[in-house]
C-alpha cells in the first residue's frame, strides 16, 4: 500500500508501477498548460502549414491536430465530410500573446485512449466497471450488456456527488477547529445554546412522530373510502362495464399510495436527520462538559488548534484539487479523478470525526474518575443473576433467535428437531411460556431468527425465503415469501440472519454465501435495494444496526467488523479484537441502549464434552475489549434487556433450552 502525499489516501500499488497510479488532474493541466503555452513561442508551430505562403494561424482544428489561416479555415467549414470537425479559435494577435486558460488547454486536449486498445478513442465510460474509459469494440466484446454512461453525464454526477462531501468537510472542518477554542467563559452560553437546541430538536421529533401517525391514518381511511365508494358503484353498474371500474380503482389506489409514501418517506428523512443531530447535539454537550473538567486537571491544553493526526495541509489540499476539478469543463478528467478525490474527503471526514471521537476516550476512564468518582462503563456480572430452563422446549425444539419486546417480557424463536415446523414463543423472566405460534414452513429445514423492531413488534426471519413480523401484544404473525416481493432474488439462496434499524423501520435481511443484505420497511415491501458487503466478509451470520454503522459476525470467516451503511459504498472501519489465543468464530452480536457491544464467541475443533463459549464486551466505538466473560457452552445467541432495575443481558443456548440472566453493573 501506498499513502498519497496530498490526501492521505491509500492505495494498492498497480502491477503496472507507475502508469497504474490515479491521475493528478490538478497538477497535470498546470503541465500541459505550460508545454503548449511554450509550444505556441515557436514560430514554425502558429503558421499554416497547408499553404506555401506559411501565413499566420488563427484556428486550431482539434480533429486534425494542425494549425491552419484564414482561408483554410474557411474551406475547412465548407466540405462536408469535416463538418464535424471542432475549430478552436485563436487570437487574432499573435497567439503567445495571450494567456491560454485551463478551460481552453482542456478543449485542446484529446479524450482519453482506450485502456484495451490504445489506437482506438474512447467513448463512453462503464460504470460496471468502476468507470472504466471504452471504445466500441469493447462495448460489443467485453463490456456488452453492462451499464454505460456519456461522459458529460457521469462527470456532473461525480461533481454534484463531489460539492455535496466538500460541503460536509468545511462543517466538521469547522466543528474540528470550534471544540478545542471553547475556554471556560465561553461554555456557559454555549451549553445553553446546545440545549436549547435539544429542547427544540425533540419537540420537533415528537411533531414528526404525529405526523407520520397521522399520515398512516389518513392514508388508510382514504383508502377505505375510495375503495367503499369505487364498490358501491360497481354494485349498480351492469355487468359490460366492471372492468372499467376495475381500472380506476387500481389508478386511483397507485396514486393515492404514490402521494402518501412520499409524504411518509419525506417525514422519515426528516425524522433521520433530526435524531441524528440530536445525538450529536447530545454527544458535544457531553464532550464539552469532559473537556472543562480535563483542563482544570491539566489534562488537555487549551491553545489546539489542530487535531492530533489532521492538519490544515491536508484539508487546504483537498480543497484545491477538487476546486479544480469542479471548475474544469473537461468532462473526462472529472470521470478519472473525482471518485479518487471523493474517497479521499470520506476518509478525511472519518479521520476528523474518528478523532473527535475518541479524543476522549482514551482517557475515558481517568475523566470518568475525576468527574464522578468512578468507572461508568458498565460490567458483566461474574455470574449469572437467574437461570431458567424455557417451558415448551421440553419436546427437543432447537433455539436459534432472541430478542426482548416492549413490555418486558423475551422473544425466542426456533424449531422443532423433526418436520418443518418453526416456533415463535414469548416469555417472562422465569421462563415461562405467555404465548406462543406454531409456524408451517415450505422446507425441511424452517431455522428461524428474530430481532427487535418497534415497542411491540419483532422481525422474524425464516429459511429458506420467509420474512415476517410477530406482534408480541396479541400473537399475530404476519409473513411473505420473499421470492414473491424480489423478482431478482437468486434462486436456492437462503436467509440466515435478520437485523432491524429502529429509526428508519427498516429490516436488514442477510443470506447464506452471499454478502448482499437486502432492504424492507416495517410493512414488508421491498425498498428496491440491497447492501453489499464489503470483500472481507464472506457472509453475515448475525448484524447489529448502531447509528449509521454496521456490526457484523462472518461466522465462515471467523471474524467481526464494524462497516459503514450507506446506499453506494459501505466500507470496513475495523475488524473486532478475538478474545485470546483460541480459533474462534463469532455467532451473535447485540448491543446495549448505551452503545456498548457484546458478542458471542464459540471456540471450534473441541470435542463436545469441552465446548466452549465467551461473552465479550466492547467499547463503543468496538476498538477496545472491557470485559470477557466465559458462559455456557451451549450458547448460540445474546440480547438485552432493558428493565427498571437497569439493563440485562441474555445468553440463550441451543439444544438445553436454558436462558441466563446478567447484570451489567
Amino acid at each position: 500500500m501506498l499513502s498519497c502525499p496530498e490526501c492521505w489516501e491509500e492505495i494498492e500499488i498497480p502491477p503496472t508501477k507507475a502508469d497504474g497510479y490515479p491521475t493528478d488532474f490538478y497538477l497535470k493541466s498546470l503541465v500541459e498548460k505550460l508545454k503548449i503555452k511554450e509550444s505556441l513561442h515557436m514560430e514554425q508551430i502558429c503558421k499554416c502549414f497547408n499553404c506555401p505562403e506559411n501565413p499566420p494561424a488563427v484556428v486550431y482544428c482539434l480533429a486534425c491536430n494542425d494549425f491552419l489561416c484564414k482561408k483554410c479555415c474557411d474551406s475547412h467549414k465548407k466540405k462536408k465530410a469535416l463538418k464535424d470537425h471542432q475549430l478552436q479559435f485563436l487570437s487574432h494577435n499573435y497567439p503567445v500573446s495571450k494567456d491560454f486558460t485551463v478551460d481552453q488547454l482542456a478543449s485542446m486536449m484529446d479524450a482519453p485512449r482506450c485502456h484495451a486498445h490504445p489506437d482506438n478513442t474512447v467513448k463512453l465510460y462503464c460504470c460496471t466497471c468502476k468507470n472504466i474509459p471504452v471504445c466500441h469494440e469493447c462495448i460489443s466484446r467485453d463490456h456488452k450488456g453492462h451499464r454505460l454512461s456519456e461522459v458529460s453525464t457521469l462527470a456532473n454526477l461525480l461533481r454534484e456527488k463531489l460539492t455535496k462531501k466538500l460541503q460536509i468537510l468545511e462543517k466538521v472542518d469547522n466543528a474540528m477547529y470550534l471544540i478545542p477554542c471553547q475556554n471556560s467563559e465561553g461554555q456557559a452560553p454555549l451549553n445553553a445554546a446546545y440545549k436549547d437546541r435539544i429542547m427544540t430538536v425533540k419537540e420537533r421529533i415528537k411533531d414528526v412522530r404525529e405526523g407520520l401517525e397521522l399520515v398512516k391514518a389518513e392514508k388508510e381511511n382514504v383508502r377505505e373510502k375510495i375503495l367503499s365508494s369505487i364498490e358501491e358503484e360497481m354494485e349498480e353498474e351492469i355487468k359490460q362495464v366492471k372492468e372499467k371500474y376495475k381500472k380506476i380503482v387500481h389508478d386511483l389506489e397507485c396514486k393515492t399510495k404514490e402521494d402518501f409514501y412520499s409524504r411518509q418517506d419525506a417525514l422519515e428523512k426528516e425524522m433521520a436527520t433530526l435524531l441524528e443531530e440530536l445525538n450529536g447535539l447530545e454527544k458535544n454537550e457531553t464532550e464539552f462538559i469532559l473537556l472543562k473538567e480535563a483542563k482544570k486537571d491539566g489534562y488537555v491544553g487549551t491553545q489546539t488548534t489542530t487535531l492530533e493526526g489532521v492538519d490544515s495541509k491536508r484539508i487546504d489540499n483537498l480543497k484545491v484539487v477538487a476546486s479544480g476539478l469542479l471548475v474544469s469543463k473537461n468532462n473526462w478528467a472529472a470521470v478519472e479523478c473525482i471518485p479518487a478525490i471523493n474517497a479521499a474527503v470520506d476518509n478525511l471526514i472519518y479521520d476528523i470525526n474518528k478523532i473527535q471521537g475518541t479524543k476522549y476516550d482514551n482517557a475515558s476512564n481517568v475523566y470518568a474518575r475525576s468527574i464522578f468518582g468512578k468507572d461508568d462503563t458498565p460490567k458483566i456480572s461474574e455470574d449469572a443473576e437467574k437461570v431458567v430452563t424455557i417451558e415448551g422446549n421440553q419436546v427437543g425444539g432447537r433455539i436459534t433467535g432472541i430478542a426482548s419486546s416492549g413490555d418486558g417480557n423475551i422473544v425466542v424463536t426456533g424449531r422443532y428437531p423433526t418436520g418443518n415446523e418453526s416456533y415463535i414463543f414469548v416469555i417472562d423472566e422465569n421462563g415461562k411460556k405467555i404465548k406462543g405460534n406454531n409456524l408451517v414452513s415450505s422446507t425441511n429445514r424452517p431455522w428461524r431468527y428474530c430481532d427487535y423492531l418497534t415497542q411491540f413488534k419483532v422481525a422474524s426471519v425464516c429459511e429458506r425465503t420467509e420474512v415476517g413480523i410477530y406482534d408480541v401484544r396479541d400473537g399475530s404473525y404476519t409473513g411473505k415469501n420473499i421470492t414473491d416481493v424480489i423478482s431478482s432474488w437468486p434462486e436456492g439462496r437462503e436467509v440466515r440472519c435478520v437485523a432491524t434499524d429502529n429509526v428508519n423501520n427498516h429490516i436488514l435481511v442477510g443470506g447464506y454465501d452471499s454478502r448482499d443484505v437486502y432492504v424492507f420497511d416495517d410493512q414488508l415491501n421491498y425498498r428496491g435495494y440491497s447492501l453489499t458487503l464489503p470483500k472481507e466478509i464472506r457472509w453475515p451470520r448475525d448484524m447489529a444496526i448502531r447509528g449509521s454503522y454496521l456490526l457484523v459476525c462472518d461466522r465462515d470467516g471467523k471474524k467481526s467488523f464494524l462497516t459503514t451503511m450507506g446506499v453506494s459504498t459501505i466500507k470496513v472501519l475495523h475488524e473486532l479484537r478475538k478474545p485470546d489465543s483460541y480459533d474462534w468464530r463469532p455467532v451473535s452480536v447485540c448491543i446495549d441502549k448505551s452503545g456498548f457491544i457484546y458478542i458471542l464467541w464459540q471456540a471450534i475443533n473441541r470435542p463436545l464434552t469441552t465446548k466452549r463459549c465467551v461473552v465479550v464486551q466492547y467499547s463503543q466505538n468496538g476498538r477496545q475489549v472491557l470485559t470477557t466473560r466465559p458462559v455456557d457452552g451451549d450458547a448460540q445467541c445474546i440480547a438485552t434487556l432493558d428493565k427498571d432495575e437497569g439493563v440485562k443481558l441474555l445468553v440463550q443456548t441451543w439444544e438445553t433450552g436454558r436462558l441466563y440472566i446478567y447484570g451489567l453493573l
